[in-house]
């Protein structure tokens, strides 16, 4: 596993710093929260997105992973429209890559370590991974959905102990939330929502491929795991839904990608979860980790 993870975090590195010295932007990279998620939380998620890989695949499905985890924010930045290409260099890949001082990437990163400790069983991981997902919700409230989908699917799997302890543990940090923003809701409407999923078409090559990759990936880990496939897939569709629904998002200033910030590092692991869609890989995967 190390063979794989140093190298891999070593490459994410150059790539950040690829990108900051391509990105015309005006990176605070001297910011606290910048040198946080470059030094500590992108290799953080990193790590988490790898053991699921390792855990699902072994070190074959490792590699790959760290391929598509790699190469995610550069492909994003491809697929964008010329018109949108400035946009994208400037503003898009330097907050994907947590050149930006938004909380979203620290949420990102405590989800994706939420869905790697909930494929451990007993009920310490479970309430790991609910401290977990409370961390994300007090930072971006709407990362509810992956505690939602995340007891459901414990639930599904009949741990009603672990389903409890995920739903119990992040309460503190739901009434933390309550307290320091208050009551007050962000707006939110099904015309935003519509309008937000017409940007993709109006300023990538392909709205369809971008929507159809997460249901994809779900079903993808649905076929090693059950539990990944409703806390990173139904989490993150829920996610997406409530983010895009907000009248503030805009592609103009990539706003949209500040709000779906946090779920983003589980849209890159259920994209790199498409082969398991092959007939007979999954069967193969298990029983070369069993």
């Amino acid at each position: 596993m190390a063979a794989v993870v140093g190298p891999a975090i070593a490459l994410q590195w150059l790539s950040t710093f690829a990108a900051a010295a391509w990105s015309h932007a005006d990176e605070r990279v001297h910011d606290p929260l910048v040198l946080l998620n470059v030094s500590v939380l992108g290799p953080l998620a990193l790590t988490a997105a790898l053991v699921i890989a390792w855990r699902l695949g072994g070190r074959s499905a490792a590699i790959w992973m760290s391929v598509v985890w790699l190469a995610s924010p550069w492909l994003l930045v491809s697929f964008a429209l010329p018109a949108y290409d400035s946009t994208a260099r400037d503003q898009m890949l330097p907050l994907v890559l947590g050149l930006a001082p938004e909380r979203g990437f620290a949420a990102g990163t405590a989800v994706l370590a939420a869905a790697a400790l909930l494929l451990s069983r007993g009920v310490a991981p479970a309430a790991a991974a609910g401290m977990a997902l409370g961390f994300a919700a007090l930072l971006v409230p709407a990362t509810l959905a992956f505690a939602v989908a995340a007891t459901v699917a414990l639930l599904v799997e009949w741990r009603p102990s672990s389903a409890a302890a995920l739903g119990a543990a992040p309460l503190p940090f739901l009434a933390a939330l309550v307290l320091w923003r208050g009551g007050s809701p962000v707006e939110r409407s099904y015309d935003a929502l519509v309008a937000s999923l017409d940007g993709f078409r109006e300023y990538f090559w392909s709205k369809r491929v971008l929507e159809w990759l997460p249901f994809a990936g779900a079903l993808g880990l649905g076929r090693r795991s059950i539990v990944l496939a409703l806390v990173l897939g139904g989490g993150f569709i829920g996610f997406a839904v409530v983010q895009l629904a907000r009248v503030d998002s805009a592609f103009a200033d990539a706003s949209v990608f500040r709000l779906l910030l946090a779920g983003l590092p589980s849209y890159v692991v259920l994209t790199a979860a498409l082969p398991l869609l092959v007939p007979s890989l999954a069967a193969r995967l298990a029983a070369r980790t069993a």
